[in-house]
């Protein structure tokens, strides 16, 4: 049927009515408007195409994704890939031709090629490689920055701050200790703590390969990163193999070599790290059919009261169940933040609490250290009969992979003496005015265990007073979050005198 034949014969009717009318010019130019409008409105409706309506990801939603995470995609990483497998393509997460493609655009046959070829990741991710450590720099010296996450006015939410590509990963004077304390955890506890995901676990097929990408494009970012940061401590050597050259890593501290050849991959790959770098480390990657992110591997041995293997396959809402106020005020933010975080802006974030010793790995609630025990606090630090209270932080990265997409989670304890508090100028004051009038849901016992509350609170009481009374803090000061968070003033100097350079 030809569309254009009624706007055709129309306008050979106004012909004729203006010939008609040629007689009286006033009515042919009234006829002629009036038929003008007719036709050009008929011309719109008929004629011209209606355009296809543009769907929007909030109008693409169902019932299975409701939040439509499906469509919720990072930045893609292909065009800095090195020839040729930067070439453009026509490909999309959702229906890649040729199979899996990953969240930042890489399909799955490049992904076998670029993991394991040690690319650069600083130009992949977009985020620097980090500079030597200073000199003077010694391992048996060194301590962890001393992290003091504390806000007021405290409510849960996930405190985010922009990463210092520096200190990605963090080594202090415990490395050897805390290596063989973790290489013990994971031989009793075995995939309690560390685990690959399996062609059994998943519901697609390429997420077990996938994790197991991830799991060696891990390996090779935090290799390069401690060769590059500490190069008098590691080193990356190569050994002529068949077909090509196999890289070695040397870890001059342990007096190793790890030859990372083409079976250092998934849960061998995990197994390297635990060997050699003392940091806890959790891979989701996300599922192709709703978009979210589950976890896939991990190798985390710093758990009070859970362990990471009860979260295999789990996505971020149930991981995160046992967290006061995550289901009702983060999930739904959380969810979409992970889909879209690009790989170029990893963020840092401290967690805290106040410990009887110095747990690390503790699976279930009922035996964390100091519930069994007996005696009590003498109101100036010392516990006769009991363990030592500790400041615990853990200060966690969280950053997204360039190639497979995988999101990882990477986390150290820092334990700090709770004494050390009363000499730092405005802290004890902080922590009282968070322990003392926080949110009694979010304080007990997610910051601190009810059977030492009264105590801790008593302490910092004596302490803040004993800072006022010096003149460290006015008299006046209102507790509020530190500008020099998440450190607190003049801490620099200190870390420096404790460590020595």
């Amino acid at each position: 049927m030809d569309l254009t034949q009624p706007a055709v014969d129309a306008a050979a009717y106004m012909k004729g009515l203006v010939s008609l009318y040629s007689t009286n010019a006033a009515a042919a130019g009234v006829v002629f408007l009036v038929l003008a409008y007719v036709v050009m409105t008929f011309h719109k409706r008929i004629v011209r195409p209606t355009k296809p309506t543009k769907t929007s990801p909030s109008s693409q939603k169902s019932t299975a994704d409701p939040d439509g995470l499906a469509y919720l995609l990072p930045p893609s990483r292909r065009q800095v890939l090195p020839p040729p497998f930067g070439t453009v393509e026509k490909d999309s997460v959702k229906e890649g031709e040729g199979g899996f493609v990953s969240p930042t655009g890489i399909r799955l046959c490049k992904l076998r090629r670029l993991v394991g070829s040690f690319p650069d990741y600083a130009v992949l991710s977009g985020v620097p490689h980090p500079q030597p450590c200073p000199a003077g720099f010694t391992l048996e010296t060194a301590r962890f920055r001393p992290f003091r996450t504390f806000r007021w006015r405290y409510h849960q939410h996930m405190a985010l701050m922009k990463l210092d590509p520096d200190y990605w990963l963090e080594l202090e004077h415990s490395y050897k200790a805390s290596l063989a304390e973790r290489r013990a955890l994971y031989e009793a506890h075995g995939e309690k703590i560390l685990f690959c995901s399996t062609p059994d676990d998943d519901d697609d097929d390429n997420d077990s390969v996938v994790a197991a990408l991830a799991c060696r494009e891990l390996l090779e970012m935090a290799l390069q990163f401690v060769c590059r940061r500490h190069p008098h401590l590691f080193a990356m050597d190569g050994r002529e193999g068949e077909e090509e050259t196999v890289r070695v890593f040397v870890n001059k501290v342990l007096g190793t070599k790890v030859l990372l050849d083409n079976d250092v991959y998934g849960h061998r790959a995990l197994q390297v790290l635990l060997d050699n770098i003392p940091e806890d480390f959790a891979i989701v990657t996300r599922s192709a059919g709703d978009g979210r992110y589950r976890l896939r591997a991990a190798s985390v041995c710093s758990s009070v009261g859970w362990c990471i293997g009860q979260h295999r396959g789990r996505p971020l809402q149930d991981i995160h169940g046992r967290v006061t106020d995550y289901a009702t005020k983060m999930a739904r933010s959380m969810d979409r933040y992970f889909a879209k975080l690009p790989t170029d802006q990893p963020i840092q974030r401290g967690s805290w609490s106040i410990e009887e010793g110095r747990p690390l790995f503790v699976e279930h609630e009922a035996d964390r250290p100091g519930l069994d025990a007996e005696g009590d606090g003498d109101g100036d630090g010392g516990r006769s009969g009991r363990l030592p209270l500790h400041l615990r932080c853990d200060w966690q990265t969280l950053r997204r992979l360039p190639l497979t997409g995988a999101i990882v989670f990477n986390f150290k304890p820092a334990f700090t003496p709770l004494t050390d508090l009363r000499s730092e100028p405005y802290v004890p004051a902080l922590l009282h005015q968070i322990l003392d009038q926080g949110d009694p849901r979010l304080v007990t016992p997610g910051k601190c265990m009810e059977h030492t509350h009264k105590e801790v609170v008593s302490l910092l009481k004596s302490w803040a007073d004993e800072q006022v009374a010096s003149g460290v803090v006015p008299a006046d000061w209102e507790p509020r979050t530190l500008d020099e968070s998440p450190f607190y003033p003049g801490w620099e100097a200190v870390w420096h005198g404790v460590q020595g350079f």
